[in-house]
């Protein structure tokens, strides 16, 4: 009886980039009241299947020589999507900052003490 020694073969490309859009699904339809974990989990999924469409589409185009056009513009609406993403979250984060501690309007503060101009 032999034993195999085989090194194990990667996950099937597709196979992984429908698992990874099955959890981005999910993860855009699941209900939240933390947007900023949700987009940032979004974020990574997105780079995931970045990655995931570059090693299944990429590498051969890269052997052969020059790269077709639709799979190079795939991975750059799945890399400005994620960009995009973290920026959401980055505004969010920001505008959170802004509500805890922003300061009062100066006509506001005039307003409050009686002075009107």
């Amino acid at each position: 009886m032999s034993h195999s020694t085989e090194t194990p073969t990667p996950q099937d490309p597709q196979l992984l980039m429908a698992e990874i859009c099955t959890a981005l699904t999910q993860t855009l339809s699941a209900p939240t009241t933390d947007h900023i974990d949700a987009l940032q989990r979004q974020a990574a999924l997105l780079n995931d299947l970045l990655y995931a469409v570059m090693r299944k589409n990429m590498e051969r185009d890269v052997r052969r020589g020059f790269f077709d056009d639709d799979r190079l513009a795939l991975a750059l609406r799945i890399q400005k999507q994620c960009v995009d993403t973290l920026k959401a979250a980055s505004a969010i984060e920001y505008m959170r900052g802004l509500s805890g501690g922003a300061p009062t309007p100066l006509f506001l503060r005039n307003k409050q003490k009686g002075m009107h101009k």
